[in-house]
């Protein structure tokens, strides 16, 4: 499975193990598919590494996201105490602070902060530890506002047109609502919550269709109205254990990670465009629609597969970079780069890849 599992509810640990024995049995077939001669390893890849002030003894990365607003990469720092805003280019830390700390890592990633959005230029990002949502004003560098969540939290995501913030709850099975306020430093209020059966893991907007997509840990995964916070789609993924979700909305295409190491491709209906075998050990992956493509880092193999995309949004065959470290995050920066987190040495990898 992954390198750093996220908390799950103790009903889906038969789920886990099952995922376990597929991957430890297909690791092998796994990583021969991304790097064989169908699917090379990717020529010459630029591996730029970025320390994070305070990550050396490791931190226990989940989430990391872009923001275009910011044109920064916003990484969660986990037990650091500090959500990181990353230039892209100048590879310039930023730490905005406030946040559980430990000077220890004692692996996974259940402490600290570890998910974190932009919205209306403000950075919104959960405190696994105090159970909180904290506002953040990325040009003071300070806490404004922060709000007791009804339980433990996963995600953070914002809804534009509804003015919410959603966040995922899976000890629970909920997905908690936050209403943002009309003030320049909008209140927090916890307006609704609602039941998502089995999950929720992971979580995308798309706001072109007016919906949220997200996962069961258990092999489906469901279509929400934003507006009527309802599943209106339920289908199968076809994983033991479904983790990462990423969106084309531009091809209307889903992309679910299977942990045992598979990625599969649906529209956004829950119509099966295919599957592509991948590093066993996958959790979080990234989409960078403009350059039609998908990124997916393997816990067992410390490789980063990247998959590219036909027209009508089927996957194409993996190609690999070599990662430090086992990290099972990424996030791609809206410039053809994909970032990898590196949850031993607690820092991030810059990929640049040969061709734009």
């Amino acid at each position: 499975m992954t390198t750093n599992p996220r908390r799950r509810p103790s009903m889906l640990f038969s789920f886990v193990a099952l995922a376990l024995c597929c991957s430890s049995g297909g690791q092998q077939e796994g990583a021969s598919d991304a790097t064989g001669e169908a699917g090379s390893a990717l020529a010459s890849p630029q591996l730029d590494v970025v320390d994070l002030p305070g990550g050396a003894p490791g931190i226990g990365f989940d989430d990391m996201q872009w923001s275009e607003a910011l044109g920064r990469v916003i990484v969660p720092g986990g037990r650091t105490g500090s959500v990181f805003l990353i230039d892209p280019d100048s590879k310039e830390v930023t730490a905005l602070g406030g946040f559980s700390a430990s000077k220890s890592y004692g692996g996974g990633h259940d402490f600290g902060t570890t998910s974190a959005i932009e919205a209306g230029g403000l950075v919104y990002a959960l405190d696994r530890t105090t159970t909180e949502l904290v506002q953040l004003d990325p040009k003071t560098k300070q806490r404004v506002h922060a709000l007791k969540l009804h339980a433990h939290p996963d995600y953070v995501r914002y809804v534009a047109s509804t003015r919410e913030l959603w966040v995922t709850e899976p000890d629970s099975g909920e997905i908690e609502i936050i209403a943002l306020g009309t003030e320049p430093q909008p209140s927090l209020k916890s307006v609704a919550t609602f039941a998502v059966r089995g999950g929720p893991e992971s979580l995308v907007i798309d706001a072109a269709h007016n919906r949220a997509y997200t996962n069961s840990f258990s092999g489906s995964t469901f279509a929400i109205d934003l507006k009527a916070r309802t599943i209106v789609t339920t289908f199968k993924n076809g994983c033991a254990l479904s983790l990462g979700i990423a969106l084309d909305a531009d091809k209307n295409g889903l992309f679910v990670a299977c942990a045992a190491g598979e990625l599969a491709a649906f529209s956004i209906d829950g119509k099966a465009r295919g599957r592509d075998k991948i590093g066993a050990g996958v959790d979080i992956i990234a989409a960078d629609a403009p350059r039609r493509r998908v990124f997916a880092p393997s816990g067992r193999t410390h490789e980063l597969s990247v998959l590219s995309l036909s027209a009508s949004g089927t996957l194409e065959k993996a190609k690999s970079v070599s990662v430090p470290s086992g990290g099972t995050c990424v996030v791609a920066d809206g410039q053809g780069r994909a970032w990898v987190c590196d949850p031993v040495h607690g820092r991030v990898v810059r990929v640049v890849l040969s061709q734009p």
